[in-house]
């Protein structure tokens, strides 16, 4: 037999075998592809079995602990069968997370999970070593058709149910959404202004406007606020999901209307025509109607003028029709504008 110094057997002879289920610390002397070999006092040595290792992220072993590191386990066994002690860090890292999970519950707090996978009813997820269930009508506001997309998502949740005792823990992703909107809301509204200018996004039409995306919430922009002059469709000048800015002409919080506009971003085309047009200059135009006496150009939204039929040709004409059609675009000269009457008079004759 090997001889032993004397602080060697007292180590040996000193050394008390740990108690199940008590919490020790302890130094890695070895790592192997199944688990590890911890130091526990003395010569004895604790097993730390692969399967008994808190290891959510699927780590190799030689990066999660390397040898001498210090580390804190559960005892499951004073003897495994082969004279080791078992160990687990597992379950003692799920003892302390049942226990924050338990006091968050009872506070009503929110907790972050990862979603793992799609199963029966809706998703499972998991706090560490911890699994949760979130139904799918607790997954999002609207109905989710593909919950696959949510896999491998980390998110805030609120607590439906937690039983401990039964290892049971539910969770709702729409209930911290919804908080979001509400305060999201609340501090939309808080600083909505009349005059305010606001980036929307433009969702839908509908014959007598269209339904802009503010954020929080959506505003009505009416057909008559689109543009100066006549819009017969909101389609025709707006394009969906095209991003613009707004402003806020007027609202309700209590019925949760926004009523918005473009036209009022820039200046009534006539209260500025003396900037922009000159009586004798040629100007580009596109026609916008036809009579029996001349054609209709718009020169641009809210400014409109006249090519009497006498003045669109140097040739004799019945019918401006015979000549134009609508939405040509004519270049015409001004003769004349009268912003009291709103008329201005074209030409295309050279």
């Amino acid at each position: 037999m090997e001889n032993l110094s004397m602080k060697e057997m007292m180590e040996q002879t000193s050394f008390t075998a740990p108690k199940r289920n008590e919490v020790i610390t302890g130094k890695v002397v070895m790592v192997k592809e199944d688990g590890i070999v911890v130091n526990i006092g003395g010569k004895a040595d604790g097993i730390l079995p692969m399967d008994e290792i808190s290891n959510p992220e699927n780590l190799p072993l030689e990066e999660l602990y390397k040898v001498d590191d210090e580390i804190v386990v559960l005892v499951l066994k004073r003897d495994n069968g082969e004279g080791d002690v078992l160990l687990s860090s597992k379950r003692l890292r799920s003892r302390k997370d049942w226990e924050l999970l338990e006091e968050k519950f009872n506070n009503k707090d929110t907790v972050t999970v990862k979603i793992t996978e799609v199963v029966k009813g809706g998703l499972s997820a998991h706090y560490n070593d911890i699994r949760a269930f979130i139904p799918a009508s607790h997954v999002d506001i609207n109905f989710v058709r593909d919950l696959n997309q949510f896999v491998g998502e980390e998110c805030e949740v609120e607590f439906l149910d937690f039983d401990r005792r039964r290892n049971q823990v539910v969770l709702s992703r729409k209930a911290v959404i919804e908080k979001d909107r509400k305060d999201e809301l609340d501090e939309f509204w808080d600083e909505l202004q009349v005059g305010q200018i606001r980036e929307g996004v433009v969702r839908r039409f509908t014959s007598y406007g269209a339904f802009i995306d503010l954020g929080a919430t959506d505003g009505l922009i009416h057909v008559s606020e689109i543009q100066w002059g006549k819009v017969n469709k909101p389609s025709d000048v707006l394009k969906a999901n095209e991003s613009l800015d707004f402003m806020v002409l007027d609202f309700n919080r209590d019925n949760n209307k926004i009523s918005l506009s473009r036209k009022a971003l820039t200046p009534d085309p006539w209260e500025v025509i003396d900037e922009m047009y000159q009586i004798g200059e040629n100007y580009d135009g596109k026609i916008v109607s036809l009579t029996d006496f001349g054609a209709f150009v718009e020169l641009e939204p809210g400014l409109e003028g006249l090519i009497h039929v006498s003045q669109i040709s140097e040739d004799r004409i019945d019918q401006p029709k015979d000549v134009l059609s609508l939405g040509e675009e004519v270049v015409v000269r001004i003769l004349d504008i009268d912003k009291d009457q709103k008329r201005i008079k074209l030409s295309m004759k050279q």
